[in-house]
């Protein structure tokens, strides 16, 4: 076996913080992922996406419900109270990257060590996420699309007993058994399997279509993208509508103005999760399967030995949704002072809008399961942050095997965090139409309201040498 060295990809060129380098000038520990190979994932989060593409980032799923944002830890837990790596789109520090549409990704870039993600000081301590989206090139208008349907199903379920089994096993526990339990209190014939009752055969879809081109000094990119899930267990769903604008104009030789510009909009519904003991995945698995979802008479079933929810009616009576409005972008302008010195300058925003719902009706399925009045609360956090920087970059070629690079910059940050919530109890008419608080009786509403402000200015310096394209120095 004979090893060629693989000269394209040394001079491959990736994005580092602040800036791009060829990998074999890198010195710090970065992983580079092409967008193409996250938009060949069926899924619509990009960090579903990323699993198993880069060694030493763990990403880990809390919940298999639609639109759940996973765990992204990078090299193991770095510090105690938020391990959270840094999220950068297109150069704008973000807080999530859930809203981007993977068809949109062009790079993704992980920087792992103290020594590649250092130009972000203490909020890169965790690793820093880098995503490039899409820029179109000069030429003809190009239109893609690209679409697929699809469905989902629960695989590999516990085989669990059926009710004539269960009863059976049941008389044979009560042989010794000090206090039998009455198997009198159902019918050896009904046989529940719950967890197929709570399942289903679920849809996901995603649409996704874009225009690139451009003439002169200007290029473009935009894209539109719609992406809806349906949830394995009943009761859940996602789907997001996902736009974005990138365009840059190189006025002329020396001055050139740009911007990112992307919307999203978000709409999920979940059920409980997480909870040991009323959840509806829990429930489901402890259920007697003699009980039945609903007897004769319309009522809901329920276990007469044990306080067990019945989860058909626990997602019957959930009413539980999210709406997300994303907006983020930047605009920049950049300068070619001289011949391998630049001035960069760009604003950006991160704006996000949350609106809470939650409706839980009056109902009676046990004497453990009910509610004795209605209930709605509803809740919305708004967060905005907005960066200023200013970069002055200089390269020097100083000969075929020797290369300088110089880096500072000022940046400056705000960041505000604002939460609203109220609820309110005893409607007197459950239609859809009566869900808001003023519906509610006066004297069970109730309201809370906190924020968090903070702000930062922040100094940076890189510098990188390369000599006789054999010993690196940064």
């Amino acid at each position: 076996v004979v090893l060629k060295e693989d000269t394209k990809l040394l001079d491959e060129i990736v994005v580092i913080g602040y800036g791009i380098s060829k990998k074999s000038d890198i010195t710090g520990a970065v992983a580079s992922v092409k967008g193409d190979v996250l938009a060949k994932q069926p899924v619509g989060d990009v960090g579903t996406a990323l699993q198993g593409r880069i060694a030493g980032v763990s990403i880990t799923s809390q919940s298999g419900s639609p639109g759940a944002t996973p765990t992204i830890r990078i090299r193991g837990i770095g510090t105690v109270n938020d391990s959270e790596p840094l999220y950068v789109v297109d150069g704008m520090p973000v807080s999530n990257i859930s809203y981007l549409n993977p068809n949109d990704i062009t790079s993704l870039e992980v920087l792992k060590d103290a020594s590649a993600s250092a130009i972000y000081g203490s909020r890169g301590a965790n690793g820093v996420i880098l995503i490039t989206t899409k820029t179109g090139e000069v030429g003809k208008t190009i239109v893609n699309f690209n679409g697929y349907y699809g469905v989902q199903t629960a695989i590999n379920n516990l085989n669990l007993l059926s009710g004539p089994e269960w009863y059976d096993f049941q008389m044979k526990i009560n042989e010794t058994r000090t206090s039998p339990i009455d198997l009198s209190k159902v019918d050896r014939n009904v046989s529940t399997d719950w967890i197929d009752e709570i399942t289903r055969t679920a849809a996901v879809q995603n649409y996704y279509v874009d225009m690139s081109g451009g003439q002169g000094g200007l290029t473009y990119t935009a894209s539109a993208g719609y992406f809806s899930q349906e949830g394995t267990i009943q009761g859940t769903d996602y789907e997001r509508l996902s736009l974005r604008l990138n365009a840059a104009n190189k006025i002329n030789n020396i001055f050139t103005i740009g911007t990112n510009l992307s919307a999203s909009l978000s709409t999920r519904h979940t059920i409980l999760e997480g909870d040991e003991a009323f959840s509806i995945m829990s429930t489901a698995l402890k259920m007697e399967p003699v009980v039945p979802v609903k007897q004769d008479d319309g009522s809901w079933g329920y276990s007469s030995y044990a306080d067990i929810y019945n989860p058909v009616a626990a997602i019957e009576y959930t009413n539980t949704k999210r709406k997300s409005l994303d907006l983020v972008g930047s605009i920049y302008g950049l300068a070619n002072i001289a011949k391998g010195l630049s001035f960069k300058t760009s604003f950006g925003v991160d704006i996000r809008r949350m609106d809470d719902y939650d409706f839980i009706p009056k109902y009676d399925v046990s004497p453990s399961q009910k509610t004795a009045e209605s209930t709605v609360s509803r809740g919305n956090i708004n967060y905005l942050n907005w960066l200023w920087e200013n970069i002055l970059t200089y390269d020097w070629q100083i000969n075929d095997k020797n290369r300088l690079n110089l880096l500072g910059g000022i940046t400056a940050q705000k960041y505000t965090n604002e939460k609203l919530g109220g609820s309110g109890r005893n409607f007197f008419s459950e239609v859809e139409n009566y869900w808001y608080l003023d519906r509610s009786s006066s004297d069970t509403r109730g309201l809370e309201n906190n924020g968090k402000h903070e702000a930062m200015m922040s100094y940076l310096f890189r510098a990188n040498y390369a000599l006789t394209d054999r010993y690196l120095l940064t």
